[in-house]
């Protein structure tokens, strides 16, 4: 299936010579394929492209990019290599031909999953509120990239790109301002909030759930929605001829809560 093609690739890249594979993934040079491995680049392109699987075109990006890249990856007629640089330009929006060679990312590949510290803006939240403590399975645990989390490593990164800000990271800032999961179970006093969760999300197994939600949920106007078909916050984007007849359902019933909201203030 699917996951045996993204480990047949990243075998395929890791024994490629330096020279074929800045070709073939048109690099500007060798550094854009990430630190710890040449494959690097490739699995920061898939870890990101489930939060991305919309149903419709956007760019160069087709409608449920996740079949899409499966497909190529899957494509027997295709060199490993040549379907992995293809996968990657979808997974991040950049085109292997032209005069325009991909740069180096400044952060990412190689990275803790989901992103981290970096030189970025999403790097510097990461290194001050934002960390996400995660570690990732490789092929022999059925995963794709193997990623242990290590503390000194991710505070190193931070005191490389923000040591004259003298920030350190802090992964309980949120919980300690706002107060966690405890928002979503009723245990802090908040009212007024939508949750919604994308089925298709990877973020959304740390979402706030229906099931977990407090007696006085409705009274306290506190609303939680599933959309089975969606990605990554796609009741927020603008409606689409393409979008899933939930999804359009959810949407309207989120204008209408916060109609309702700004009429009652």
């Amino acid at each position: 299936g699917c996951l045996q093609a993204i480990w047949d690739a990243t075998d395929a890249i890791n024994s490629a010579p330096q020279d074929t594979l800045v070709a073939a993934f048109n690099l500007c040079d060798a550094t854009g394929l990430g630190d710890t491995s040449p494959s690097d680049l490739f699995l920061y392109g898939l870890e990101g492209l489930p939060q991305l699987n919309y149903p419709y075109e956007i760019g160069s990006m087709p409608a449920w990019p996740v079949d899409a890249v499966c497909e190529i990856l899957l494509d027997n007629t295709s060199d490993p290599v040549t379907a992995a640089a293809t996968a990657t330009s979808i997974a991040l929006g950049y085109p292997l031909t032209g005069d325009q060679c991909f740069e180096t990312l400044d952060e990412g590949p190689g990275n803790v999953p989901g992103d981290g510290p970096g030189a970025g803006p999403w790097g510097y939240q990461s290194c001050t509120e934002t960390l996400h403590l995660f570690s990732s399975r490789g092929p022999e645990d059925g995963g794709i990239r193997k990623y242990d989390f290590d503390w000194d490593v991710v505070s190193s990164i931070c005191s490389e790109y923000w040591g004259e800000y003298d920030v350190q990271p802090n992964p309980n800032a949120f919980t300690e301002r706002y107060g966690g999961y405890k928002i979503g179970d009723g245990l802090v006093d908040v009212s007024n909030i939508i949750f919604s969760v994308g089925a298709l999300d990877p973020w959304g197994g740390g979402c706030f759930h229906a099931e977990y939600a407090p007696d006085d949920a409705e009274e306290r106007g506190l609303y939680f929605f599933n959309i089975e078909q969606g990605a990554h916050h796609l009741d927020l984007r603008g409606p689409h001829e393409d979008d899933p007849e939930q999804l359009t359902d959810v949407r309207s019933k989120e204008l209408d809560i916060i109609k309702g909201w700004i009429a009652n203030f």
